[in-house]
């Protein structure tokens, strides 16, 4: 077991700098032609400001040759392309990402909206998770049923339906008809204080995520319900039905245990995604997270925060996914004896 969590490990690692080099090769053709416009910014900034009555033309010249030629040195400018992406690749590896557009470190830029997003995001992937899984178990239990071909029409009607078109119509009528939600920010204003602070952000939290999970917890459910009626057609689900074994004990214990795998990856990679953020829900609901600051980087070419949140998601993927991997090997020893192999 150690060995094959070992191998799997380090074939994830590879990946992960693999997939950061390719970040870095993308994205450093933009990085640079951005930082060339700002040597030239602060070139001319420099020689406005420095008194050159006493400077003959070709001293000036000089002089702003050696200021541009120092910028350039101190952005690695003068060293060959492929020196300047593998040092792009080793500051992003040790999440030495620079600063912002806003003159910001990028990390700390990442830290403030990270908990928005998991306030948000990955309680409504949780939630919707959850009532999808209970929902798809019912759908198969029931296949055929009223039931099931209701739940399946609603799942084709808010399946495709797209979350911020949601989150507009549910303001419309709950925040400015209704009037039983706020809409904007996490905090009324002035902020309150003690549990009344904490009560009146579940309250600010109760419109946005309502929408997340009205929205996707259909599309789970569908899934849940075909993952489990496969293995309710199998032979041994016959076999359990001729021995006599109660229906609700079989879909537990022998279907829903089957199909388990299927349904745990889907779940995980689910609230994973979410960590990503959601642009067009983030900006109708004035939520600061992970999404926004990526779509604030997109508008303003800030290189920098792109490759922050891009490693930022990646991490998170290929950890999920080394899990999940390590996981499979210990319910299945299939898998282990043929990741050793």
């Amino acid at each position: 077991m150690a060995k094959f969590v070992l191998k799997r490990t380090i074939g994830c690692l590879i990946t992960y700098v693999l997939i950061i080099l390719m970040y870095c090769i993308v994205l450093n053709i933009s990085l640079e032609a951005t930082v060339e416009g700002q040597i030239d910014y602060m070139v001319r900034s420099s020689m406005m400001g420095t008194n050159r009555d006493d400077l003959s033309p070709e001293q000036t010249i000089e002089m702003k040759k050696n200021i541009e030629q120092n910028l350039r040195s101190y952005y690695w400018l003068d060293k060959p392309p492929l020196q300047r992406i593998l040092k792009r690749v080793f500051m992003t590896l040790t999440f030495d990402f620079g600063l912002s557009s806003e003159l910001k470190p990028v990390h700390e830029t990442i830290l403030e909206a990270l908990p928005f997003t998991l306030l948000l995001f990955v309680t409504s992937s949780v939630f919707s998770v959850f009532i999808g899984v209970m929902v798809g178990v019912r759908k198969a239990k029931y296949s055929g049923s009223v039931y099931d071909k209701s739940t399946s029409l609603f799942t084709m009607i808010f399946f495709g339906t797209p979350a911020w078109w949601m989150g507009s119509i549910l303001i419309i009528i709950f925040a400015y008809n209704l009037k039983w939600f706020p809409v904007g920010a996490l905090h009324s204003s002035p902020p309150l204080t003690g549990i009344e602070y904490y009560l009146d952000s579940i309250y600010h939290l109760m419109l946005p995520v309502l929408t997340l999970i009205l929205v996707r917890f259909w599309g789970t459910a569908y899934l849940v319900k075909n993952m489990v009626m496969v293995p309710l057609q199998e032979d041994f689900i016959m076999a359990a039905r001729g021995r006599g074994i109660p229906e609700k004990k079989i879909l537990k214990k022998h279907a829903l245990r089957t199909a388990a795998p299927g349904i745990m990856t889907m779940g995980i990679l689910t609230v994973v995604s979410s960590i990503a953020g959601d642009i067009p829900v983030e900006n109708i609901f004035s939520w600061n997270g992970i999404g926004k600051v990526f779509w604030r980087a997109l508008t303003l070419n800030d290189i920098p925060t792109m490759l922050g949140v891009l490693t930022l998601i990646t991490i998170l993927y290929m950890a999920a996914l080394l899990l999940l991997d390590i996981i499979y090997g210990i319910l299945d020893p299939r898998i282990r004896v043929s990741g050793n192999g």
